[in-house]
């Protein structure tokens, strides 16, 4: 009896063999995702096991080529499957990547407009006040903010923009200074305002062609800055504060004497 059970042990198939290359197929499909590389270890380990097994004493003696078949597509998955990931990584984190670096501009953007108005507000403290009003005047430019040095050339340039000032910005006389700054700035002082803390009112806004097509950086007279998607709507709330247009007020401050 015992020579008949051997006789049909020797001629079964080993289970692990065939085991390992089902996980091969599966773990090649899979490949893409990381659930193929711990499927491809486990199907490599059987397909092993499995060779060293078959024909042994007690074990099954058939089933080699499966095992065989088994390591080796196994084997490629383990090769093939992190060429496969990488790329499709790239391919999902890179759209991450690029919203995150937008956001970060759009904030650094917020960050440089809440800078620029609080500039006007303390420049705003050496002036005399309205005597009907009681408030402080605010600058009608960055421009006076430049040159009475409450911020630099430098702040006024878009965090999207590669645009510098020259390296002797400087050492260069204030008419070419001026002249700089009025063609180059990103932001655009809403002129005839007043120290009022009206949060409805626009102090400054970014031109939206130093900007992205996803809005601009607008400051608000009390102090407070957002990313504003609807540069339309910050357009006609413009035309209502000041009677001009965004465009005309760009062309204004580009044209400051």
């Amino acid at each position: 009896m015992n020579e008949s059970f051997e006789a049909n042990l020797q001629g079964a198939t080993s289970r692990m063999a065939i085991w390992s290359v089902v996980l091969g197929i599966v773990g090649l499909i899979s490949a893409c995702v990381l659930l193929g590389l711990p499927v491809a270890v486990l199907g490599l380990i059987l397909g092993i096991v499995a060779l060293a097994q078959i024909g042994k004493p007690g074990r099954p003696g058939q089933g080699q080529g499966f095992a065989i078949a088994g390591v080796v597509i196994n084997a490629i998955t383990l090769v093939v499957g992190p060429l496969m990931i990488v790329p499709l990584m790239i391919g999902i984190m890179l759209p991450a990547l690029g919203a995150a670096r937008t956001t970060a501009r759009q904030m650094q953007a917020n960050t440089q407009a809440r800078g620029i108005q609080q500039s006007m507000l303390m420049w705003a403290q050496g002036q005399q006040a309205n005597p009907q009003t009681g408030n402080l005047p605010l600058p009608d430019h960055v421009w006076t903010l430049v040159e009475q040095s409450f911020i630099t050339a430098e702040y006024l340039i878009s965090p999207l923009s590669n645009n510098a000032p020259p390296g002797n910005f400087d050492t260069l006389p204030p008419d070419q200074q001026r002249a700089w700054v009025c063609a180059h700035s990103a932001f655009v002082v809403v002129p005839g305002l007043e120290e009022d803390l009206d949060r409805s009112k626009i102090a400054l806004f970014g031109k939206p062609n130093h900007f992205d097509n996803h809005g601009i950086p607008v400051a608000y007279n009390d102090t407070h800055a957002a990313w504003e998607r609807d540069v339309g709507a910050i357009d006609r709330q413009l035309q209502a504060q000041t009677g001009k247009t965004m465009a005309e007020l760009i062309a204004q401050s580009e044209a400051y004497p």
